[in-house]
């Protein structure tokens, strides 16, 4: 699933065609009465004063039409309190399901810092420009049409200029992004620099303290701060040159308009009241096209930072596996999960870890795994829960080929508990029932009872109401572990696959998880790669893995 954050925007504009409708109608309404209408208004009042006229018609007049553009703002504040924030959240769900998507079967480590800056930003810079597009660019185009017409009628001089200033800030508008976009998606890429090394600093904390770096990690950052620096010039450097050229067009532009005017007034073509619409329309339509020129270093530096969300929330197309069997035959058996002929590289490596691997594991068998680094453990349990897929062959469960089912189906039957067991910052009982909405927090109760588990947990100060903090951080490893493994049998799964289950528990934990694990074990496939003696007899098979080669 590739995002396209035009799609999105439009998606949501076509699901929101009330509030879409609402904005656009206060807009196209508002703009060209206070832009056209307003100054049009004013200038009939100097006149009726000048004449010494009744000034009440024109006074009235203007009045309406002020009270007119405050009560449609003050609606258009309202919409946009409700508009904003569905928007912002269309786009960042967006955002984190092509994120879900783009990992799904090739599962890598994020970074994290880039990722949650564009999460964070996008959605914002995408809903405030649609806001602008929809409430001031459109609008301005329509008003332009109003003072185009309105110039005409007194003076096709006055016209052209209009004309000439509008486009040549479209032109510059247009243009500056294209020229300018490679180096703001070049400080972009400086900035999430910035995040990561930021955020690789705070994740390794200990080693900084342990090993008294702080001066070192300090200047690293500062350098990495630098080249941001530099990036930031050079996309800066390019859109100050457009700028630069916008504002004297604008300041000529006024220039001409009241040389004109002054003409027209003593040729007796101009009355002064009309004078002062003319210059008043004017200063509106310089201000907001002063606004636009200066929204050229946002829009080129948005444009970057949309460029590089886009590209960074797209996934990449992988070439599909060659499952090396005819896609109408059966797989060798009808349960338990196996591989059959499967190679597997890592991207970062030379040779294939798995070449031609084919192996099956029986149901209700219990299979222990073991292996020096880089044999392969970690590959194996990744292919069977379809995290990463094969460049050749194909794996099965239950009678079902992975090529020609889903990873979600897959992960109905086969359940994975990781060797660092990540929490939720949520209570015990939500982490226990994640992935299980269909469960209740009675569910949660019988299986801590049925596991005998809740002696490790007994302590706790609300209970299975007790929030574990991020990460799990209030939790000891054996305890996250403990509750991951209560969070994959109450799915009720087929095959359990445990990596290094009892890496991070004392011996009276890992007491608790053998005997939880003697409860379920009937009739279920469990895989684990570990090296624990204990475990090693719990098993009814023991299978020792060879490295491929020394860059596996």
């Amino acid at each position: 699933m590739n995002i396209n954050f035009k799609e999105v925007v439009y998606t949501f504009l076509g699901e929101h065609k009330v509030l879409t409708a609402a904005h656009l109608i206060l807009a196209l309404t508002l703009t060209p009465i206070n832009d056209i209408l307003l100054p049009h208004l004013y200038g009939k009042l100097v006149s009726a004063v000048e004449k010494r006229a009744s000034p009440v018609r024109p006074l009235v007049y203007v009045i309406l039409a002020l009270a007119t553009v405050q009560i449609g703002s003050f609606v258009r504040d309202v919409l946009d309190m409700y508009t904003q924030p569905l928007l912002f959240d269309s786009i960042k769900t967006r955002m984190v399901d092509a994120l879900l998507t783009k990992y799904d079967g090739n599962i890598v480590e994020p970074n994290t810092g880039q990722v949650v800056s564009k999460v964070v930003r996008a959605p914002d810079i995408i809903a405030w420009w649609t806001s602008v597009i929809l409430e001031y660019f459109i609008p301005q185009l329509f008003a332009f049409c109003f003072a185009l017409a309105y110039f005409l009628y007194y003076d096709r001089y006055l016209a052209a200029s209009l004309m000439f200033l509008v486009i040549a800030v479209i032109v510059l508008l247009v243009f500056s992004p294209t020229r300018c976009v490679q180096q703001s998606v070049r400080r972009e890429q400086m900035l999430d620099n910035v995040h990561e090394d930021v955020e690789d600093v705070l994740r390794n904390l200990i080693s900084v303290y342990s090993n008294d770096t702080s001066a070192d990690e300090v200047n690293l950052l500062h350098q990495s701060g630098l080249r941001f620096q530099k990036a930031n010039m050079l996309a800066m450097s390019c859109l100050l040159k457009f700028k630069a050229i916008g504002v004297p067009i604008i300041i000529a532009f006024v220039a001409v308009v009241v040389l004109r005017c002054c003409v027209l007034i003593q040729s007796g073509r101009l009355e002064t009241g009309t004078f002062v619409s003319i210059f008043m329309i004017t200063t509106s339509m310089v201000g907001s096209l002063m606004w636009l020129v200066s929204i050229i270093k946002a829009s080129t530096l948005d444009i970057g930072t949309i460029v590089e969300a886009q590209d960074l929330f797209s996934k990449e197309e992988q070439p599909p596996p060659v499952p090396l069997h005819d896609p109408a035959r059966a797989p060798p058996r009808p349960d338990g999960i196996g591989f059959h002929r499967v190679t597997y590289k890592h991207p970062t490596s030379k040779r294939p870890v798995l070449t031609d691997l084919t192996a099956h594991f029986e149901s209700g068998e219990r299979t222990v795994i073991t292996g020096n680094i880089g044999s392969g453990k970690s590959t194996i349990l990744k292919l069977m829960m379809a995290f990463i897929q094969p460049q050749k062959g194909d794996i099965y469960v239950t009678g079902q080929w992975y090529s020609q089912t889903s990873p979600r189906d897959v992960r109905r039957k086969v359940a994975y508990m990781p060797q660092e067991a990540i929490l939720f910052d949520r209570t015990i009982a939500a982490n226990i029932l994640y992935g299980s909405p269909e469960k209740s927090l009675q569910d949660v109760h019988d299986i801590v009872d049925q596991l005998g588990v809740w002696k490790v947990f007994q302590n706790m100060t609300d209970g299975l109401h007790t929030m574990v903090g991020k990460s799990g951080s209030k939790l000891s490893g054996g305890q996250r572990q403990l509750i991951w493994f209560m969070r994959i049998i109450l799915r009720d799964p087929t095959i359990i696959i445990l990596d290094e289950p009892t890496a991070a528990m004392d011996e009276a934990t890992k007491e608790v998880l053998m005997q939880a694990l003697r409860v379920v074990a009937h009739g279920r496939t469990i895989i684990m790669v570990t090296h624990d003696a204990d475990l090693l007899s719990f098993a009814t098979r023991h299978v020792n893995l060879e490295p491929a080669s020394d860059d596996a």
